[in-house]
């Protein structure tokens, strides 16, 4: 299993969340998990449009351990 580091944050309005291991994958939620879940779907879309992605993200096998910087 692979392990995905993210960074969390809150915003005035919401959640950003962004991987710092892989460039150019965030996202954002009302809430922490909000954010996470849709982090998620932010990473399906990556594998969708991208050749390149490795085969264990694809598969989702991996984990998301996220800091929270306020």
């Amino acid at each position: 299993m692979s392990v995905l580091y993210a960074t969390l944050s809150k915003g005035p309005d919401d959640y950003g969340i962004w991987l710092y291991n892989l460039e150019g994958i965030f996202s954002a939620g009302n809430t922490k998990d909000e954010a996470i879940e849709n982090l998620n779907e932010s990473i399906k879309l990556y594998c969708e449009f991208n050749a390149d992605a490795p085969e264990w993200m694809r598969e989702m096998k991996y984990v998301i351990e996220s800091k929270f910087e306020n």
